[in-house]
């Protein structure tokens, strides 16, 4: 079923998944997130790269990225694998207009 989904939606070809965690309960779960002075927040230890630095915390940022931080960071993984296809997970805002204004550019 998964597999059908992919053809139907990506004709087979390569895509990057992004889930946005962008609706008011996760906001405020990073609220305070730079106080905990923790290696791993929820589903965080992702979005360090732990090797690179032991000192690497979850910040704001990496918790609750601003707009322009996802689009920024969507738009060099576009360039360096050149794969176009995007798929969004979300449950609030998919950012649809915005990713398609940002790589336009």
């Amino acid at each position: 079923e998964v597999r059908q989904h992919q053809k139907k939606l990506f004709n087979n070809e390569p895509y990057i998944g992004i889930h946005l965690r962008n609706d008011i309960d996760w906001e405020r779960s990073c609220t305070n997130v730079e106080s905990y002075k923790t290696r791993s927040y929820m589903a965080s230890p992702q979005c360090l790269d732990l090797l690179a630095s032991t000192n690497s915390y979850v910040t704001q940022k990496i918790c609750y990225p601003p707009d322009e931080e996802i689009l920024r960071l969507l738009k060099n993984i576009v360039l360096r694998t050149r794969i176009r296809n995007i798929y969004v997970a979300t449950d609030k805002r998919p950012m649809i207009k915005e990713i398609e204004e940002h790589l336009a550019a």
